[in-house]
């Protein structure tokens, strides 16, 4: 069995002792003097000491399909596909994943196939779309994504195009720096 690292946003103490009663190794902030600690230092502990990272921040965006927005540019289509979401932020995940509900709704190409580790150390394929525009508090950019879930999970690679940080302590998303996004490419 993996063992797990809860950080303060994940910590509850009923789901901690169940954890623990069946044999589950569970680490919270707590127990290593992490509490209120940022994102990047509960994800380098827990990286450190082997432990799977559980986090839940939440941030509402809204999805759409950058090909319609094309097409309305240049008048072939009225409207763009979108939906606004309520979606989990990852700091643990890489990449980006929407359940396949959303895929289908917003019209988005399924482009292939990924293999991806889950939480719980297993792989599995799954299909991975053609490019998706995030709008997340004023910001967007594109990105593929992975079909997967039944939730909008935001990875890193969204993260760090649109230049948020996660704020642990007020459980939001924050700019790393303000006005526009900041992209690092050294």
């Amino acid at each position: 069995m993996l063992p797990f690292y809860f950080d303060d946003d994940t910590v509850n103490s009923k789901l901690v002792r169940a954890a623990r009663k069946h044999g589950i190794k569970v680490v919270i902030p707590a127990d290593c003097g992490m509490v209120g600690a940022d994102d990047e230092p509960h994800l380098d502990y827990a990286a450190a000491h082997a432990l799977v990272l559980l986090t839940d921040n939440r941030q509402d965006l809204k999805l759409g399909n950058p090909f319609d927005e094309a097409f309305v540019r240049v008048g072939r289509r009225k409207s763009v596909r979108s939906c606004t979401v309520d979606a989990m932020i990852d700091s643990g995940s890489v990449r980006s994943c929407i359940p396949p509900a959303i895929a289908r709704k917003l019209g988005i190409t399924i482009r292939g196939h990924e293999i991806a580790e889950l939480a719980d150390g297993k792989t599995k394929s799954v299909e991975r779309t053609d490019a998706l525009i995030f709008d997340i508090l004023g910001r967007n950019c594109s990105d593929d994504t992975l079909v997967l879930g039944n939730e909008v999970l935001i990875g890193q690679t969204v993260l760090e195009k649109l230049d948020f940080l996660v704020d642990c302590k007020r459980r939001k998303l924050v700019p790393g720096h303000p006005g526009k996004a900041v992209n690092k490419v050294k």
